[in-house]
């Protein structure tokens, strides 16, 4: 057994104790990343996985999600390797904004988002956000309602960062 890693309000920040869908599109935001360095194996990876959930329409919106993301970030964002086995705060950002945008909570995912990139591209990355969450729920999907966040009612402020960053291979 790995230690388990905790953050704000004992959220876990082991991969492996994410909901399978969450994990899915983790491993996808991952993947892409590592894509940019013309690894197509990852790339037709990606797509593979969102056909398999019947969410092939949201591959454009993950795309746009991430160069959104890079294009407009206020500083370095923690995405690590596919095989790394804990969660950045930064990753369970984009999957909190995600889970957001599908409850309609759309001024949480902004704020979210403005904590990572600028308030341009926040709104750029709602957009995205929101199409995936309408793609993923038509598809029958959900994602969890985030516990303990420091943005979600009732949730202890500030993340832990104790995992050393991870260098993509």
């Amino acid at each position: 057994m790995g230690r388990a890693v905790m953050t704000a309000a004992g959220i876990s920040r082991r991969r492996a104790d994410l909901p399978e869908l969450e994990r899915t599109v983790l491993w996808c935001i991952r993947a892409w990343v590592i894509s940019l360095s013309d690894r197509r194996d990852y790339a037709e990876g990606i797509e593979n996985v969102f056909h398999q959930l019947g969410v092939g329409a949201a591959i454009a919106d993950l795309h746009g999600l991430m160069v959104t993301t890079g294009r407009g970030a206020r500083r370095v964002i923690e995405v690590n390797c596919v095989c790394f086995p804990y969660v950045s705060a930064d990753e369970r950002l984009l999957l909190d904004a995600l889970a957001c945008q599908q409850r309609g909570r759309h001024e949480d995912a902004f704020d979210i988002l403005t904590g990572l990139m600028t308030d341009a591209a926040a709104l750029d990355g709602c957009d995205h956000l929101a199409r995936m969450a309408l793609t993923f729920a038509a598809a029958g999907h959900v994602f969890e309602a985030p516990r303990g966040a420091p943005w979600w009612p009732g949730g202890e402020q500030g993340w832990s960062s104790s995992i050393p960053a991870t260098t993509l291979h």
